[in-house]
């Protein structure tokens, strides 16, 4: 049951993160020009989702150097609700999902 519960959690964190990803990238494209596209365009949702995989990739590979450098001492899977995972991919999948909202925080002062 807790499993479940945390696999829709993640599911719902993601969908909230790539809807705000998809909003402020139709913000951005209303501002720039509008040019007929030489190639095929992609979805909206498509472009989120790579954006937010190679986010999630960039502090991943930050994390695993940095570790790494210092010599610090971490397990290879964490089992929570009877999930096992790589505690630094889900650490950088979760930075990742909080960036849109943490950068328009910043923003916004």
């Amino acid at each position: 049951m807790a499993s479940l519960v945390l696999i829709l959690t993640v599911i719902v964190l993601v969908y909230f993160s790539v809807k705000k990803r998809v909003y402020l990238r139709s913000l951005r494209a209303r501002a720039a020009d509008s040019e007929l596209p030489l190639e095929p365009e992609e979805s909206p949702v498509s472009r989120a989702l790579v954006e937010l995989v190679a986010v999630a990739g960039g502090i991943y590979l930050a994390l695993i150097m940095g570790v790494n450098f210092l010599k610090l001492s971490m397990p290879n899977m964490v089992m929570i609700g009877g999930i096992a995972f790589d505690p630094m991919a889900a650490l950088a999948l979760t930075v990742a999902i909080c960036e849109p909202y943490v950068r328009r925080l910043l923003r916004a002062k």
